[in-house]
């Protein structure tokens, strides 16, 4: 922390581990906390953050696994960014949360984005490099809401259109091919022109809600052994420049009137 710390390199990769420590009723023992400093690598080195939250059961900020906020900035030189942030104990120990204003960029050298956690709370700018991607999932198999409002601790992740609003990039991955279900059940709406791709191991849902993407494409990405993708919001679900889906895609069809037959 302060305003001049920082973790860099001359051009190699840069990892950062960190375990938060604590007991009983503790708080802010957090895996890797980033306040006023930066962590960043020089040349095109890889950028690898992975926060682990102490144990204590204290609220207030609870016990994160990867904490930022006041002014932090975590960037690259041109490599890509993964940042993964596990739980600690209390009820505001999210996995990775990230506060105004601090920032995670990769906007003026490039290079993809890609937070894992169950639990996110994200009101920070995420903002990667042109033509690069932003990837937001869980840890193993758990499921993805893109809608709801509050997070919880140890999942299911969820990820409100407010704290998608914050994420700037081309490409916006939400899941992965490990996740579980992903499910569209609140409206999403994209500030700009972005592909948005929604991937599973399992299946990939709107229901709730419609995905606007401003332009950019959609791709329903469900697991191939999954039962599909499920466009199942009454009237609208998608307002997109184009709609793929790369496993099964089911419409009802069989009636004259929408949504109903």
């Amino acid at each position: 922390s302060g305003a001049n710390s920082m973790i860099t390199s001359g051009g190699g990769d840069v990892t950062v581990l960190g375990t938060g420590g604590g007991s009983g009723s503790s708080y802010g023992c957090f895996g890797v906390n980033v306040v006023s400093g930066s962590i960043t690598a020089g040349g095109m080195g890889l950028v690898a953050i992975t926060g682990l939250g102490g144990v204590g059961t204290g609220a207030v900020t609870g016990n994160r696994g990867i904490n930022m906020s006041t002014g932090a900035l975590i960037s690259s030189g041109g490599g890509d960014v993964s940042i993964t942030g596990i739980e600690g104990g209390g009820s505001a120990g999210f996995g990775i949360g990230c506060s105004a204003p601090a920032d995670i960029s990769t906007l003026t050298n490039g290079g993809n984005i890609s937070l894992k956690s169950n639990s996110i709370l994200i009101s920070c700018a995420i903002t990667s490099g042109s033509g690069d991607s932003v990837r937001i999932s869980p840890l193993d198999d758990f499921p993805v809401y893109a809608g709801p409002a509050t997070d919880i601790i140890g999942g299911p992740l969820h990820l409100s259109d407010t704290e998608l609003d914050s994420v700037f990039t081309d490409h916006l991955v939400i899941g992965s091919v490990a996740a579980g279900q992903v499910f569209i059940n609140d409206t999403i709406t994209r500030t700009s022109q972005t592909n948005v791709y929604l991937r599973s191991v399992e299946e990939v849902e709107i229901d709730g809600g419609y995905m606007n993407t401003s332009g950019g494409n959609l791709v329903l990405d469900p697991g191939t052994t999954s039962t599909g993708a499920y466009p199942d919001q009454v009237g609208t679900d998608a307002i997109v420049g184009s709609v793929s889906c790369t496993g099964k895609l089911h419409f009802v069809i069989n009636g004259l009137v929408a949504d109903t037959d």
